[in-house]
């Protein structure tokens, strides 16, 4: 799900043309080691890095996120705003590759995130000819994997780096949802049909399409502060000394 920042300081240490070159497996043992540094700040974020600095990790927040379910007899839309994910700090590491191809390549798991927030839910579901609703959110996700790639480039002139593309797929294998503001004769009808439609939901195209659009909302502002006006040989010089510096700032 998503928390590259600090890892993506170390993507440019690959294609260093001289003898030196870090191999892949030293560039995903560095990376594990600045994750494992940068997490006692994940809950404040990393003001000093880039030119806005990175906001907090986690929790996270998602200003807007819609999710459409429409499976056995639900066909609703669900908007959810000023969302708070939290328990990303504890994801894990499978794979962290700098490729020749100018791409990351990334697989993160996670064993349980909530999420808690505010909803907009509209649409129909059987026997339920008008469903709106207006209310709060929380929801649970259990034994995810992020499997995402990031595209980069240079800029002619300088050298620096910026983002060309992000693309993730996301296998979530159970989460469940509930939901207020309903009104209480149906609360419990429809809290039950949306979750007996969740497994559909998790698998389809429309649902990834919308945890890619949700996720390059954080993806591509970290990866841009992450490399703001940093070059290759910048980035590298920022990754040896993260990773040498056990103890960073605490918040």
């Amino acid at each position: 799900m998503k928390l590259l920042s600090l890892l993506l300081i170390g993507f440019a240490a690959f294609i260093t043309a001289d003898s030196n070159v870090r191999s892949p497996a030293d560039n995903e043992r560095y990376a594990r080691i600045i994750l494992d540094n940068g997490r006692p700040n994940f809950h404040c974020g990393f003001p000093h890095i880039g030119e806005y600095g990175i906001p907090p990790i986690d929790p996270l927040l998602i200003q807007e996120f819609n999710v459409t379910q429409k499976s056995l007899g639900v066909d609703v839309v669900s908007t959810l705003t000023n969302t708070l994910m939290r328990g990303l700090k504890f994801f894990i590491i499978q794979k962290f590759s700098f490729n020749p191809d100018q791409t990351i390549e990334y697989i993160f798991t996670t064993d349980y995130v909530t999420m808690d927030g505010d909803h907009w839910t509209r649409g129909t579901m059987i026997g339920l000819p008008v469903v709106n609703g207006e209310g709060k959110m929380f929801g649970e996700q259990f034994n995810s994997q992020y499997h995402g790639f990031i595209r980069w480039s240079t800029e002619p002139g300088t050298g620096f780096i910026y983002p060309v593309s992000h693309t993730v797929s996301v296998n979530i294998q159970h989460m469940t949802m509930q939901m207020s503001g309903f009104s209480p004769l149906i609360n419990g009808t429809v809290n039950q049909q949306i979750n007996d439609s969740i497994p559909e939901m998790l698998a389809s195209p429309e649902f990834q399409l919308q945890m890619n659009d949700m996720l390059d909302r954080v993806i591509i502002p970290l990866f841009e502060a992450v490399s703001y006006r940093q070059t290759v040989d910048t980035i590298t010089d920022h990754l040896a000394y993260l990773a040498s510096n056990p103890s960073p700032p605490t918040c």
